[in-house]
């Protein structure tokens, strides 16, 4: 059994007055760990909840395969070595991961996840 809480980024995602979903910002904060970021998150795109989710199915598929694509790629790679990553380099790197590649694997379950996290949620 697994249990994950991090509340270190939370935010009201609706306006407390209105009830509204909040409006997405045209850039966010990165923050600095980001290994398990969603690629909304690492493009500095306002964090949702479709993002929480996402980040959970990466550290799904570490906990299973014990690594991530973007992690200890040769040091030539677009990605780069995982020490010597740096948040702007980040940033361009993990766009190059495709789906394909980060399921590669993985139960079917965990594929079709990542997709509807990737795909069909929205900001809100």
């Amino acid at each position: 059994m697994l249990y994950l809480i991090d509340y270190g980024k939370t935010t009201p995602y609706r306006d407390l007055n209105t009830g509204l979903h909040h409006k997405t910002c045209p850039k966010s904060p990165i923050l600095q760990n980001s290994d398990f970021q969603s690629k909304n998150q690492i493009i500095g795109a306002t964090y949702s909840r479709r993002d929480d989710l996402e980040s959970i199915g990466n550290i799904l598929i570490y906990l299973i395969s014990g690594t991530l694509p973007w992690f200890n790629q040769p040091k030539n790679s677009k990605l780069g070595k995982r020490a010597e990553r740096k948040p702007d380099i980040m940033t361009d790197s993990r766009q190059y991961v495709t789906l394909g590649e980060l399921c590669k694997g993985m139960p079917q379950i965990i594929c079709k996840y990542m997709y509807y996290c990737q795909h069909a949620l929205e900001f809100d």
